[in-house]
């Protein structure tokens, strides 16, 4: 026997789609969900329903398992549908697809021959809250939605949006992280109460404590979110000298290191593009737990992409894992880490967020990992720098080494078997010129080598023997280049005093991103480096020629990238010197408006903070 009916007239499906319509539309949304409709004549006219009538006869089916909005667990037949821990069981009539000419969305409906209620002498128990099955938005845009869609509408929004323009963070350079969190703990309290004041929100709070979490964290989301940037300001401040000092270690590493001088596993290579395209997105994220979900996903990707041997997958674990993460911090821009974990870390607790114990596993690793690119040792030097390397000329290994006294034994055994130095031959090329001027796979002479590598003792020795000061590598940088990227201020000095003859250094020499010495020791923020530069330049040359406001191919000043990555010392240095602030880079910014933090931004435009 057949039966039919227009369930869009039915008197239980008009209830639901009128008096929960935030209800009613996550049936349209959601994958998997199912309403159950009792058939017409169950119900008289003017029947009131209350929520959880309706959470009873919406199902949910997550794979194999289905479960109403009550989370209780339903046995799905052919013709029969029963809910085991109630003992409710009714026929099914027909199933049907309902299509919303509106919005497009569709439901699927199961007319029931009976409602799924209670028998008569269960029904006086006290009523039970809800569990019914409600994610908490994680961003700033799903919290918004949330709370339009579900709470309180637009006048909501207007509530908290004024209560965002109207909290006054105080300075954080007068106060302590604690003091920031208790002030956001104070703003995310009051706006919850806004929330609670709504008769709606206080019924389905009553009904539902899923609900109740779910508002409150939507409710800190967007706060959080909104509060973002001023937040965000705020932490960098307070973790300016932390991030100055990662800063500089990733500045000294970024270019060189490779994937096995970190010590990161061959089973990584493919997954860490992936995996570092997440991780950028957390430097754009405006809630903890967004972000926290990035980092997730970024060490998911690296834990499930895992290579193989033969067929057993090599296991990923935490030693395997910070290296990998390591790596990927060296390969990213951001020069505000220590802000970003610590918005997550401190923060994440005020949004009630779903957190897994592999995210915390996640956030420690993240942490460890800032922790050791601070400390300097990120990789031992190669056994290459120690021994000489295949095909590479005898002059070059021992500079490598730093090995002087060999130096000159050797310079010294060319020197008598070399025709042109014995005037026996003065046609014939000078073998000690030559291994002067040979060069290593980068185009480093022995005395770039020197350089690059910190040997003062050996700069000195090679600048005594006629090394060129202004011979450069593939490229185009010099020695003075070279010691001052590395940090080597003895070297340098070495570099910038010799008075051989028609030997002159050229403070101005540009490499091949037109960065000069003083561009390279600025952005790894050796202070050293910078100080000797510019003193040498205002006692023995001029300001002018030490190129105090030239721009690189990005159109950044020295100025520029002593600010982006809170080195306040250099920037000191720089404006002493009266370096330019008004300077305009490529992506027409000052250095004041590039700055690391609001604090050394005003020590760039001279106005207190």
């Amino acid at each position: 026997m057949s039966y039919d009916e227009d369930v869009s007239r039915n008197i239980f499906f008009c209830a639901l789609k009128s008096s929960c319509a935030e209800l009613y539309a996550k049936t349209g949304e959601e994958d998997g969900w199912i309403i159950c409709v009792p058939v017409s004549g169950v119900y008289q006219e003017g029947r009131q329903f209350d929520v959880r009538d309706f959470a009873r006869h919406i199902l949910v089916r997550d794979g194999a398992r289905i479960t109403n909005l009550c989370d209780e667990e339903v046995h799905l037949e052919r013709s029969k549908l029963t809910i085991t821990q109630a003992q409710i069981s009714a026929t099914i009539l027909f199933r049907e697809t309902l299509y919303d000419e509106v919005g497009g969305s569709k439901r699927q409906v199961l007319c029931l021959a009976s409602p799924l209620e209670e028998e008569p002498d269960r029904k006086d128990e006290a009523p039970k809250k809800l569990t019914v099955k409600i994610s908490k938005p994680r961003s700033l845009t799903e919290s918004s939605r949330f709370l339009c869609q579900e709470v309180g509408g637009h006048w909501l929004l207007s509530e908290l949006k004024q209560l965002v323009e109207e909290a006054k963070l105080s300075k954080c350079h007068v106060q302590t992280q604690d003091n920031l969190r208790d002030q956001l703990q104070a703003i995310i309290a009051e706006g919850f109460e806004k929330c609670l004041s709504l008769p709606k929100l206080h019924a389905s709070c009553a009904q539902s404590e899923t609900f109740q979490l779910a508002a409150r964290s939507a409710t800190a989301n967007f706060l959080l979110g909104s509060l973002y940037e001023r937040v965000l300001a705020e932490m960098s401040v307070l973790m300016a000298d932390r991030d100055a000092r990662l800063n500089k270690q990733v500045r000294n590493h970024r270019a060189e290191t490779t994937l096995e001088d970190v010590g990161v596993s061959s089973m990584f290579k493919d997954s860490l593009p992936l995996a570092l395209k997440e991780l950028l997105g957390i430097a754009e994220a405006q809630t903890p737990i967004e972000k926290l979900d990035l980092l997730f996903d970024a060490l998911e990707i690296l834990s499930s992409w895992s290579s193989t041997d033969g067929d057993e997958a090599t296991l990923v674990n935490c030693d395997r894992l910070l290296p990998a993460v390591v790596f990927m911090i060296l390969q990213t821009n951001v020069p505000n880490w220590h802000a970003h974990f610590y918005f997550v870390s401190d923060f994440i607790g005020m949004t009630d967020a779903e957190v897994s114990k592999k995210h915390l596993f996640y956030l420690t690793t993240l942490e460890a990992a800032l922790e050791h690119i601070k400390t300097g040792k990120l990789c031992e030097p190669p056994a290459s720098d120690a021994t000489l390397q295949p095909d590479e000329e005898k002059l070059l290994g021992l500079a490598r080494r730093g090995d002087d006294d060999g130096i000159k034994i050797f310079l010294e055994a060319e020197k008598k078997n070399c025709s042109h130095c014995n005037c026996k031959d003065t046609t014939s090329p000078c073998k000690v010129e030559q291994q002067l001027i040979s060069t290593d796979e980068q185009g480093r002479s022995p005395l770039l080598l020197a350089s690059s590598l910190g040997h003062a003792s050996t700069v000195e020795l090679l600048l005594g023997v006629g090394a060129s000061l202004t011979a450069t590598d593939h490229f185009r940088r010099t020695a003075l280049h070279l010691s001052a990227a590395g940090g080597h201020q003895s070297a340098l000095l070495f570099l910038l005093y010799h008075e051989g003859p028609h030997q002159r250094i050229d403070l101005q020499g540009l490499d091949l991103e037109n960065n000069s010495a003083l561009h390279l020791a600025c952005v790894a923020g050796h202070e050293s480096c910078a100080k000797a530069l510019v003193f040498f330049a205002e006692h023995h040359a001029s300001m002018h020629l030490l190129g105090l406001d030239q721009t690189n191919a990005d159109g950044d000043t020295p100025l520029h990238l002593a600010s982006r990555w809170g080195y306040k010392e250099i920037v000191r240095l720089l404006l002493q010197f009266e370096a330019k602030v008004d300077v305009l880079n490529g992506q027409g910014k000052t250095a004041s408006q590039c700055a690391h933090n609001y604090v050394l931004s005003a020590v760039i435009t001279k106005r207190d903070c």
